[in-house]
């Protein structure tokens, strides 16, 4: 799982551990903390954006990855788009390369609301039209279209 040292990927992770999965952790631990990793997990200070990642990732059989990792503040993604980039599209294309590299079926992917653009208070699903208004939309979206191909 990545982003499991933050408030839904601790959580989530708590709970797969209840029902008796093995988990790993990857963060980079720039929003997230490591004390809200729970016992149990194995846990990776990782950085998704770095070329060098897939390398350090283990070599072990997994069913499945949660990709939860993001750099989720519109405001962060005026100030510095390339970080956004990185961090939100080139992180998630490194994963899924790993993970087509070692057969893993399943990619559990949290997007985000933001993909949208403003919706105001109405009801918004799928086929909504996608109008991104900040970097981090549109990296949102970006990797949605990528792992759509």
């Amino acid at each position: 799982m990545t982003g499991g040292a933050g408030f839904i990927g601790s959580h989530l992770t708590r709970r797969l551990l209840e029902l008796g999965h093995k988990v790993w952790i990857l963060d980079n631990l720039r929003t997230g903390y490591r004390e809200n990793v729970p016992s149990g997990a194995t846990f990776l200070q990782i950085d998704l954006s770095d070329v060098d990642m897939v390398d350090t990732l283990p070599e072990s059989p997994f069913d499945a990855v949660f990709h939860l990792a993001a750099q989720s503040s519109g405001e962060i993604s005026f100030d510095d788009p390339g970080y956004d980039v990185r961090t939100n599209v080139v992180g998630t294309l490194q994963l899924l390369r790993w993970c087509q590299q070692r057969g893993v079926l399943r990619f559990l992917y949290a997007s985000s609301m933001s993909i949208y653009g403003d919706v105001g208070e109405q009801a918004v699903d799928e086929d909504h039209p996608c109008r991104p208004k900040s970097f981090y939309g549109v990296g949102k979206l970006t990797s949605e279209l990528y792992l759509d191909i």
